[in-house]
């Protein structure tokens, strides 16, 4: 979900990888693929994915937001003392799911790494998270992040 985690989507196609080879070999793999439904998402966000890792510029790589237009004529003194006029593009997907929505760890300034939309669900991949979990009976939902060494909760709640 965040495009400076470069490994997540390669540790979930690893994770594949072992699903679909070790089938074969390892009775363990087996029960695993015959007893539990299996829905992968390696990468939630391709094109911020690839915006990180081929982007000339140098604030790319540790890009975390989607690249959700930016508010045009957003006067950074609302947020930084400043009266200087920004253009900050992005949203951080973690921070528009409805659960505990805008109670902890978000921001509502656009120039922040933690900013969050006006309501949940306003990006179109959070929504394809939300519907596919609504359409489908799915026990547990695990987001696979590559920033630290932590397990967290939903969206670090």
């Amino acid at each position: 979900i965040h495009a400076r985690e470069w490994i997540s989507p390669a540790t979930v196609l690893y994770f594949i990888h072992q699903l679909t080879y070790g089938y074969e070999r390892d009775p363990a793999i087996r029960r695993f693929v015959y007893n539990v439904e299996w829905n992968l998402v390696p990468l939630l966000n391709p094109d911020i994915y690839e915006y990180s890792r081929n982007s000339t510029d140098p604030s790319a790589r540790r890009w975390r937001k989607n690249r959700f237009p930016c508010k045009q004529g957003v006067k950074m003194n609302e947020f930084f003392n400043s009266s200087v006029e920004a253009c900050c593009h992005g949203v951080d997907l973690n921070r528009n799911f409805d659960w505990f929505f805008f109670q902890a760890n978000s921001s509502s300034n656009p120039c922040s790494a933690p900013y969050k939309r006006e309501s949940a669900f306003p990006e179109p991949e959070s929504r394809a998270v939300r519907d596919f979990l609504t359409q489908h009976r799915v026990t547990p939902y695990v987001s696979l992040h590559s920033y630290s060494q932590m397990l967290f909760y939903p969206f670090a709640y």
